[in-house]
């Protein structure tokens, strides 16, 4: 079991472990994402095939 492989330890870090390990790998957070602007959106949209299947039948049912 993976617990075993970390040794006998129930009571998790100690506090002088758990901030030596907050030092040298700094604190256990996601970056925050970048904000996506709306038209790069958009523009993600037509790199997908469906798009272009949806758009045809757009175009065929204003046609007739």
């Amino acid at each position: 079991m993976a617990a075993n492989a970390f040794g006998p330890k129930l009571r998790g870090l100690s506090q002088l472990e758990a901030r030596q390990r907050l030092a040298e790998h700094g604190p256990n957070a996601l970056p925050e994402p970048e904000a996506t602007r709306l038209w790069q959106r958009v523009l993600r949209q037509f790199k997908s095939a469906l798009i272009y299947i949806l758009l045809f039948a757009l175009a065929l049912d204003l046609a007739l």
